[in-house]
């Protein structure tokens, strides 16, 4: 996973974005209580950009499943309260907030 990631960065760098991969996010007691996981290890965000020019934030999820067909629009399209699923980040307002 980790060389897909550094192709995902490169490109992303390319665009003139400064970047960071598997960032760490550190949450408190409350907030993993407000997103309903009390008990939830630090999250990872596979790859974060930042351009300053733009002031653009782009947070990317990197998957690379041998066997997949892609990531499909209805798992992207699903809304939860409680983080669940593989895109916790995107289907979960309060996750993501």
């Amino acid at each position: 996973m980790d060389y897909f990631e550094n192709i995902i960065k490169r490109l992303i760098e390319q665009e003139g974005y400064w970047v960071r991969q598997s960032a760490k996010v550190n949450l408190t007691k409350p907030e993993k209580v407000a997103i309903g996981k009390h008990s939830i290890p630090r999250p990872e965000i596979d790859i974060v950009g930042y351009k300053t020019r733009s002031n653009s934030l782009l947070i990317i999820e990197v998957k690379s499943f041998l066997d997949s067909q892609g990531v499909k629009y209805d798992e992207l399209n699903q809304e939860f309260e409680i983080p669940d699923g593989r895109y916790k980040l995107f289907t979960c307002e309060n996750y993501n907030k």
